[in-house]
């Protein structure tokens, strides 16, 4: 095949997925439940990147990032089809440093195709952060090997690198300052230096969840912080949002600090209030009203004692959602406390 019907098939390729892409995410994706949208939206970043459509994933992150386009339970799409970018990149589909090689190379093609795009210039980062881990491990830090230690911290260091020197065209996209700030989570930054990624980020973008989240993970208690420092950046995280979330942050932190470290636990092992949860998950379902935040709701009712509010919102739930409700029984536990018959 010579070389321009390669380039000829390669272009008709990324035409093709640039318009499932426009034709499946442009609109809220009708009917389709959170975690059928979040599958479609990360397999379709999955696959254009292993096609090496870069252009069309330039063209979708930016009309994403625009329309602060949301899933039906309101997170942003766009860190959804940065997610399914990023898992071409991890750790698990690398086994040799010559993987990486071919891994980082790739990264740089996009870079070379259109040097202006903010995301290309994140994804690097992202790929030599995911090589720093696969020294690393997800063990706790007593458990890494000490060999592991020096290789893990020379390539965070160069991420870092990378990130930085990236800023001044990656920066307009919300995720540069997400993994700045997991980054210095990783490599035991001070909470000085995160502080001032986090409120640089806020100031260009108060309403992008995972930057939020990113610091919450740098304030659990594995990690960085302890429970009064994580209820403290929860009120604060209200208080930037209320115009547009209402009292929703309080609510979507202690959800992330419940699936971060507390587990079913956060009501005895944080300072998580259920009255601000109960306000929050209110204000999350006027929003958006769908069956994933439904569920998550009556879950963290039941796990905070209120009987009449898991009644009542079991009762509107049309399917338990399994992945809301583990361990498995959890669901059927509390429906029958809540005094409920079988769905």
């Amino acid at each position: 095949m010579t070389s321009k019907r390669i380039a000829k098939k390669a272009g008709n390729a990324t035409q093709l997925l640039l318009s499932l892409i426009v034709l499946a995410c442009a609109a809220p994706l009708a009917g389709a439940e959170e975690l059928q949208q979040r599958q479609v939206i990360q397999s379709l970043g999955r696959q254009v990147y292993e096609t090496e459509g870069f252009a069309a994933l330039d063209v979708i992150l930016a009309k994403y990032l625009s329309s602060k386009a949301r899933t039906s339970s309101g997170l942003w799409k766009v860190g959804f089809l940065e997610d399914g970018i990023e898992t071409t990149t991890a750790e698990e589909n690398a086994v040799s440093e010559q993987d990486w090689k071919r891994l980082e190379e790739k990264a740089q093609r996009w870079i070379a195709a259109n040097p202006k795009s903010p995301f290309a210039r994140i994804n690097l980062a992202l790929v030599v952060k995911s090589h720093a881990w696969s020294f690393r491990g997800s063990e706790y830090a007593e458990k890494v090997p000490q060999t592991a230690w020096k290789p893990f911290f020379k390539e965070l260091a160069r991420a870092r690198r990378i990130l930085d020197e990236a800023k001044s065209i990656a920066d307009v996209d919300p995720a540069w300052y997400a993994l700045a700030i997991e980054i210095a989570k990783a490599d035991g930054r001070k909470r000085s230096e995160v502080d001032a990624l986090f409120n640089e980020a806020m100031a260009r973008e108060p309403d992008y969840y995972p930057v939020y989240f990113a610091m919450l993970d740098y304030l659990l208690p594995k990690w960085n912080g302890d429970p009064h420092q994580i209820e403290i950046f929860a009120n604060q995280a209200v208080a930037r949002t209320r115009s547009v979330e209402g009292n929703s942050m309080y609510a979507r932190i202690y959800w992330g600090a419940s699936e971060g470290q507390f587990q079913n636990h956060l009501f005895m092992s944080s300072f998580a209030r259920w009255k601000q949860v109960d306000a929050g998950f209110k204000d999350i379902l006027a929003r958006y009203p769908d069956q994933w935040n439904l569920n998550h709701y009556a879950k963290f009712a039941c796990l905070a004692g209120d009987m009449k509010r898991t009644r009542e919102l079991i009762a509107k739930i049309d399917q338990p959602i399994d992945e809301a409700w583990e361990p498995e029984g959890l669901f059927e536990r509390c429906r029958n406390e809540a005094g409920l018959q079988s769905l």
